[in-house]
């Protein structure tokens, strides 16, 4: 009988034991990753178990303690499933007092992986679907644009702009001044700039409803296995309160943001909501409704705290930058974490370009039109540029969005403004 098997009828025990399961059992997919199994509940055959007896902290630690104490965790995102550590819960530490950002210790298999902090047993990442919009508050200097670079640099890290883009609202004008990699959709620095760009989140939003509706698909990753590639959106707000009141909360600013907390996750748009200065009437119910994961760092009063979480505890958190409470979905008790920390972000989306590939750029876009044909390439840089080396390059500035993806095996990439950017040469004004 293999792990998976194993799992899941230790599973159906404990339901047994509490009185849930009497004659049909619930009928679940097993996904078998490196460091947990998931079982993805059939929602329709579900074995007359209510969903919030699935939710039950109560019925999660007796799955554990069955288990030998191994991780259990459900998530109810688009559908419920049970997520089952394979080794056991390592044995629990004292919080570090500062944690720069390890992309080492992203886990294996989970999709848009977000580093959330280190814990009391360790580093915790979750997926940006699971965690669905995210709520970050507190003081100034305690580590939330910190926490935002983190999870900024974690995700476009590891995925193409075909896969993630980001969108930044940043009133300081600081912080993503000089960031230009090919995922970013635009940064906004005062009202008018946030209005437009969040209007046009809004809108793809608003024509992505339609796609879905159109394929029947309920989430991205069904649209992407239903129709192909879509990319997740981040859209970034940080000072979203002070935004806020200085549009006014009858503003298309804040209207627009409204409808995407309510809309968004489930198309595939995702917000990081960021305030110095959390009040109740701008992070209203709605907010935080559909703001299903909740970051506080240190906050100046209780007010703001219980704004954030709904309930007090960030005000009493030390003194200490990064150090945060965390309220995540499927998991009914806060968790003290110590954020990851980013000094700064890259002024620019990868590595330098050499001379000689600025000079294939300049000689596709001035001799060949914008295209990026691999042959006539290498026969125009031989002895420079081998034919494979070419290759290599295209291959990559592909998977960074600076190359288009050819939809036809005969057809050849183009140049995009981003690898004309990334070689000083500006924009293509199409």
């Amino acid at each position: 009988m293999n792990e998976a098997l194993q799992t899941w009828n230790a599973i159906l025990t404990v339901l047994r034991q509490r009185g849930l399961l009497r004659d049909e059992a619930p009928v679940a997919d097993g996904i078998i990753l490196p460091d947990r199994l998931v079982f993805v509940l059939d929602m329709e055959r579900m074995g007359g178990i209510p969903r919030e007896a699935w939710l039950d902290r109560d019925l999660h630690l007796q799955i554990r303690a069955t288990l030998g104490g191994r991780p259990v965790t459900v998530t109810d995102s688009f559908g419920l499933a049970v997520q089952v550590g394979r080794f056991p819960l390592p044995p629990r530490q004292p919080l570090p007092r500062h944690v720069p950002l390890d992309l080492s210790h992203r886990p294996a298999g989970i999709d848009l992986a977000v580093p959330l902090g280190v814990g009391h047993r360790g580093p915790l990442w979750a997926s940006l679907p699971d965690l669905g919009h995210i709520l970050v508050g507190g003081t100034t200097r305690t580590g939330k644009t910190a926490w935002i670079r983190s999870a900024v640099v974690a995700l476009t890290s590891a995925h193409t702009a075909d896969e993630v883009r980001i969108a930044v609202v940043d009133p300081k004008g600081i912080d993503f001044a000089n960031w230009r990699p090919p995922h970013r959709i635009d940064v906004a620095t005062d009202v008018d700039e946030a209005a437009r760009l969040i209007g046009d989140i809004l809108g793809e939003a608003e024509a992505r409803q339609g796609r879905f509706a159109a394929t029947g698909a309920t989430s991205l990753a069904a649209y992407r296995k239903a129709v192909g590639m879509l990319p997740a959106v981040v859209l970034v707000v940080d000072e979203f309160v002070d935004l806020a009141v200085l549009a006014g909360l009858r503003s298309p600013l804040y209207r627009s943001l409204l409808r995407l907390a309510s809309k968004g996750a489930g198309l595939g748009i995702y917000l990081i909501l960021a305030a110095t200065n959390p009040k109740a009437e701008i992070i209203n119910t709605l907010i935080r409704a559909n703001c299903s994961t909740r970051l506080a760092f240190r906050c100046a009063e209780r007010r703001q705290s219980e704004a954030i979480l709904e309930q007090p505890g960030a005000e009493a958190l030390p003194p200490i930058p990064g150090r945060m409470l965390a309220r995540l979905p499927g998991r009914p008790r806060l968790l003290e974490l110590q954020a990851y920390f980013v000094e700064a972000l890259p002024s620019v989306g990868g590595p330098t370009l050499r001379p000689e590939e600025r000079e294939l750029v300049a000689y596709a876009v001035e001799r060949l039109g914008g295209t990026f044909p691999i042959g006539q390439l290498a026969e125009a840089f031989k002895g420079k540029l081998s034919a494979w080396r070419i290759r290599q390059i295209a291959e990559e500035w592909e998977r960074r969005g600076w190359l288009t993806r050819p939809r036809h095996a005969t057809d050849p990439r183009r140049v995009t403004d981003a690898l004309l950017e990334a070689a000083g040469l500006g924009r293509t004004g199409a």
